[in-house]
């Protein structure tokens, strides 16, 4: 009976929505390959594609974090959706709390088929709770001593990649898989190792 339940296809199609925001001019390009940019949140679930990038305002009367947590809200409640936040240290509510809404996502989005992918280029504002419920988990260079002691935490081996001659090299961490550590001098090394 669950297996029959489970097979049947869902009526909500899958949705991936990009929080763009630093919206760089760099980066612009990259995100709209993604979808539509809106800047509501309304429109996030109503556009017709199924991708989608939400470049937030931070104003005085809705601030980035409050914006960012209603859509981790929503996307819960509606299942199926996977959300990319660019910039982690922007949009949690400190670096002790990630806040109700992208804790819970973390937690329990697995059971309503809701993924949560991100970064950060300052690890040292990124609550532990984020860290410690992620599956997977990369580690590039990092220049400030506060971020590398957050990167020598999770793992003890981290070397600067760079130090070593890798400029785009990084370590790898599937926590649900071996367990172990693993270092690539470049991606392309990463994506031969997947397959």
């Amino acid at each position: 009976m669950v297996a029959a339940e489970r097979s049947r296809p869902s009526p909500i199609p899958w949705r991936v929505v990009a929080v763009d925001t630093k919206q760089s001019t760099e980066d612009a390009a990259r995100f709209e390959r993604i979808g539509p940019v809106t800047t509501t949140l309304r429109d996030v679930w109503t556009l017709a594609r199924p991708g989608v990038v939400f470049r937030p305002r931070d104003t005085e009367d809705t601030p980035l974090v409050d914006q960012v947590q209603e859509l981790a809200a929503q996307a819960y409640e509606r299942g199926r959706c996977t959300v990319y936040l660019d910039e982690y240290s922007e949009v949690v509510i400190n670096s002790q709390n990630a806040g109700p809404a992208l804790r819970r996502v973390f937690k329990q989005g697995a059971g309503r088929h809701v993924g949560l992918y991100g970064g950060t280029q300052e690890p040292v504002f990124v609550p532990r709770q984020l860290l410690s419920q992620s599956t997977h988990v990369f580690l590039f260079d990092l220049f400030y001593p506060p971020d590398q002691e957050v990167a020598k935490d999770l793992n003890p081996d981290w070397v600067r990649p760079t130090a070593m001659g890798y400029p785009h090299g990084f370590y790898y961490l599937h926590v649900d898989g071996p367990g172990d550590w693993q270092f690539y001098p470049d991606k392309s090394q990463f994506f031969a190792a997947l397959h």
